[in-house]
């Protein structure tokens, strides 16, 4: 689960691996007038099924969610509320990549943000939304 060129680049090195099967996407979803999102364009380049539902609340969102039968939801790049039903869904639920050394840098922006600041460091987090 993603969105734009930052969800797209983590969808692509999770392909590049070859260790684990992505068994669907999902994304924010289109809007007149904007450009289509790098990882649709992506993930159906790459044959994925692609999911962009309104919100997580939706019963039939979290059944066609629960029938990938998916391991675990990354999410990378998220910033609509996921529901707890759905980050648990997945057999060992879900986990979150931010692009900086969180609390530092939370929200948009967060690779941005550092260099504009003259931070001599900067990271990544992983963690249990």
């Amino acid at each position: 689960m993603g969105q734009q060129a930052f969800g797209k680049d983590v969808l692509a090195k999770l392909l590049d691996t070859g260790t684990d099967e992505v068994v669907a996407v999902y994304c924010e979803p289109d809007r007149d007038g904007k450009p289509v999102d790098p990882i649709k364009e992506f993930a159906q380049e790459q044959g994925l099924p692609v999911h962009q539902p309104a919100n997580f609340d939706d019963a039939a969102t979290l059944e066609t969610l629960a029938g990938h039968d998916a391991d675990l939801m990354i999410m990378a790049f998220v910033n609509v509320f996921v529901p707890e039903a759905a980050r648990e869904t997945p057999r060992l639920g879900s986990i979150c990549f931010h692009p900086s050394l969180l609390p530092l840098h939370r929200g948009p922006s967060a690779v941005n943000w550092p260099i504009i600041m003259g931070a001599t460091r900067s990271g990544f987090s992983w963690f249990y939304p």
